[in-house]
């Protein structure tokens, strides 16, 4: 029901050894953003498409997630936010170009980049519905999902506040949510159950970050939460979408945790035909 994911741009600064050492640790998706045969998401060429999908069709792999920037703008710059309109033009094209229908972005800049702001939805709440409800509109004309990211240092850092955010737009087709295990951690939102169960009726993507030891378990803010039993919590609620591995302590690292989370899958997997027989 779900597959292992990685940002193909912390393996390796080059993308086909990326996409090799991705798919040599188990992934079978990867997540684009950067170090793209030179180029980053927003700006790539016809050309460097068809390098992308020759890549992954040599590897057996797909693309499960378009790491744009959509949302990482200032609410006070109108050209700012209309660049970003243009940029999330461009990543519906991708998303047809590659098959993946899955676009990442953000709710706008919160005031400060959050640093020393006393988080308040209050008074932002109708300019993100501004920004993101045409977006969700566009995407799910053309058979995609706008997914927003937790970040605490965009108007969108908690689940609670994707909650709310995602309820004030009336819940639009188009418009999913990413579940970082370790962005909230910052805000004193423990990400799992608590977090979880906020977003889970929306939830399109995850992301798996690293606790301060640089490995995937226990997760993030808990001190004994496994990979394993997130996944299994996943599974049992019909989750369908990438486990996405991002910001490890370097290469090795990130592929490491990528087996991880294979081996994870592989169990879960293993368990569950075990209690069918």
């Amino acid at each position: 029901m779900f597959e292992a994911c990685v940002f193909t741009d912390e393996v390796a600064p080059e993308f086909p050894e990326a996409v090799r050492l991705a798919a040599e640790a188990g992934a079978r998706m990867l997540e684009i953003r950067g170090k793209l045969f030179g180029q980053n998401i927003r700006e790539l060429s016809p050309e460097t498409v068809n390098k992308i999908r020759s890549v992954c069709e040599a590897h057996q792999v797909g693309i499960g997630s378009l790491g744009s920037p959509v949302g990482k703008c200032s609410m006070d710059d109108p050209d700012e936010m209309e660049q970003h309109g243009r940029i999330f033009e461009r990543m519906l094209d991708l998303s047809e170009e590659l098959d993946c229908p899955i676009i990442r972005g953000f709710a706008l800049w919160a005031p400060n980049h959050g640093k020393d702001w006393v988080r308040d939805l209050n008074p932002y709440l109708d300019r993100i519905a501004e920004f993101l409800m045409p977006k969700a509109e566009q995407a799910a004309e053309r058979g995609a999902v706008l997914a927003l990211e937790n970040e605490w240092d965009t108007l969108m850092g908690s689940c609670a506040e994707a909650r709310r955010i995602v309820q004030h737009l009336g819940e639009p087709e188009g418009l999913g949510l990413v579940w970082d295990f370790g962005n909230s951690v910052i805000l004193g939102e423990s990400p799992y159950p608590e977090g979880y169960e906020l977003i889970v009726p929306w939830l399109v993507h995850v992301h798996v970050k690293p606790n301060p030891n640089g490995t995937a378990s226990p997760l993030p803010g808990t001190d004994d939460v496994t990979l394993g039993e997130v996944l299994s919590r996943l599974w049992n609620d019909d989750y369908e979408g990438c486990i996405s591995v991002e910001h490890f302590p370097g290469p090795e690292k990130t592929l490491q945790a990528v087996r991880d989370v294979v081996m994870s899958i592989q169990e879960i997997e293993a368990a569950s035909r075990r209690a069918r027989d």
